[in-house]
């Protein structure tokens, strides 16, 4: 697993942290909206999506597929695209793998 620590879907499967290599990449779905989208009109979106991933269904359906639900504030989820994106550049790098334009 990928993730820093266990997924709470899976704790019997290890992360790669446990076995000493630091990876710590989250796969995570998230609603997009253009950047000028009206704060009011992203706020009321997130609320609405918290209420679905806040869901049993939600849940069990996130663990069918050996993931933990959660959510954030439209500013948390913004800093960590900005996280992953940064995190990726230098996975590619290290990698050494040929970029795309």
């Amino acid at each position: 697993m990928s993730l820093k620590e266990r997924l709470h879907a899976a704790p019997q499967y290890p992360t790669f942290n446990e076995y000493g290599y630091p990876v710590d990449v989250d796969g995570w779905w998230a609603g997009y909206v253009p950047s000028a989208t009206p704060r009011s009109i992203v706020n009321y979106l997130n609320a609405a999506l918290d209420q679905v991933v806040a869901s049993e269904e939600c849940r069990q359906f996130f663990n069918g597929i050996i993931c933990d639900p959660w959510s954030q504030t439209p500013d948390q989820s913004q800093a960590l695209l900005e996280r992953q994106l940064s995190a990726w550049h230098d996975y590619v790098e290290i990698a050494k793998l040929e970029k795309e334009h």
